[in-house]
C-alpha cells in the first residue's frame, strides 16, 4: 500500500497551502514545473520553488477517509481556506468539500461560451428525470441533514471537525442515522465525535 501525506507549503511572505498525496515525490515534481496547481501556481512562480517552505504534517500508510479528514483538518487548523493567508481554494476532503467564491468564478468563467453537444444534453435530461431537488437558500441546505443549529461536528479523540453528519457517519463507517440519534441522546454514544 502506498505511503501517504499530508503536507504544508508556506510562501516567504507566509501564504500557506494545505494537502494530501499518496506520492509526494511526483507532487512536487508538478509544482516544480508549476502544472496546474491554482493559487499555488502563481506563487511558485512569483517567488521561485526553492524559496517555498515545505512541511511534512503527516505521514503513514494511505487511506482516502482519513487522509481526507486529515486534509479538512489541517485546512481548518492553519484557516488557509477563503483567508488573507490562505492558498486552498477547496476546503479538502474528496467528498463534500466547498470550492471557494473565486475559484467557483473562475469555473463558471472558464465554461462562458462553451458549445454543449445535443448527445451531452439528451444524456444530462436522462439522468435528471424524475430525480427530486431539494432547495437551497442562500447556499446554505434548509434541512437538518447538515449542521445541528449551526453547531460543528468534532472528533474528540482526533481533533478533527467536520461539516455534516453525514461526513462524521463515513468516516466512522455506520449510518448518518445512528451517528445523528447518538449525537442528540436517543442513543447511548459510544464514539468520540460531539456537537461543539
Amino acid at each position: 500500500m502506498a505511503i501517504g501525506h499530508i503536507y504544508k507549503l508556506t510562501t516567504p511572505d507566509n501564504m500557506i497551502y494545505i494537502g494530501k498525496t499518496k506520492n509526494l515525490v511526483k507532487r512536487y515534481w508538478k509544482y516544480k514545473s508549476t502544472m496546474d496547481q491554482g493559487l499555488m501556481c502563481i506563487e511558485i512562480k512569483k517567488w521561485g520553488w526553492d524559496r517555498i517552505e515545505k512541511e511534512i504534517l503527516f505521514e503513514g500508510e494511505y487511506n482516502e477517509s482519513l487522509f481526507s479528514d486529515l486534509e479538512r483538518h489541517y485546512i481548518r487548523f492553519y484557516n488557509t481556506f477563503e483567508s488573507e493567508h490562505g492558498l486552498n481554494s477547496q476546503t479538502g476532503g474528496k467528498k463534500g468539500f466547498k470550492v471557494s467564491k473565486s475559484s467557483s468564478a473562475k469555473m463558471g468563467e472558464s465554461r462562458l461560451g462553451m458549445i454543449i453537444p445535443d448527445h451531452v444534453i439528451e444524456k444530462r435530461r436522462e439522468a435528471m428525470l424524475g430525480k427530486t431537488w431539494k432547495i437551497r437558500f442562500e447556499g446554505k441546505a434548509n434541512n437538518s441533514r447538515t449542521k445541528r443549529d449551526g453547531k460543528e461536528i468534532l472528533d474528540m479523540s482526533f481533533g478533527i471537525y467536520y461539516d455534516t453528519i453525514s461526513e462524521a457517519a463515513e468516516s466512522l463507517g455506520i449510518k448518518r442515522t445512528t451517528l445523528s440519534a447518538k449525537l442528540v441522546g436517543r442513543r447511548i454514544n459510544n464514539t468520540n465525535i460531539k456537537y461543539v
